[in-house]
């Protein structure tokens, strides 16, 4: 009896785990459902990143607009550079003190979203 009860715990904790992780992965590697038709405008943004912080705060462009950032790093952060995450456009780069990096996408959903220093994954497992 008390290995059925020991076994289901484990099986429930699993399950547990196995959907939370989905819902949050999920969210990174998924396209979105509803996405909007590219427009043709590029919208161009010069970026710098140092420790703890990027020049530009808010980023706003259309639906369907291209959007080109020029990221350069300024510093080495904390050492091991800069990430550049944005999830929610599969955008996941490192930018070392004096490399600019050119990152590109349609923004092609509508909303709000975050882009921060931080990855969401490891640096070598980015999509």
């Amino acid at each position: 009896m008390m290995k059925n009860r020991a076994l289901i715990s484990i099986l429930l904790a699993v399950a547990a785990i196995a959907v939370l992780g989905y819902q949050y992965w999920s969210g990174y590697f998924s396209p979105a459902s509803e996405t909007v038709p590219p427009t043709g405008e590029v919208r161009e943004f010069e970026v710098t990143a140092k420790t703890w912080e990027f020049n530009l705060r808010t980023i706003e462009v259309d639906a369907g607009d291209t959007v080109v950032l020029r990221v350069t790093g300024l510093d080495d952060g904390v050492g091991s550079g800069h990430g550049f995450a944005l999830p929610d456009f599969r955008v996941n780069e490192m930018i070392r003190e004096g490399q600019t990096l050119t990152i590109e996408f349609v923004a092609d959903k509508i909303g709000t979203f975050t882009f921060s220093s931080r990855s969401p994954v490891e640096q070598d497992t980015a999509p």
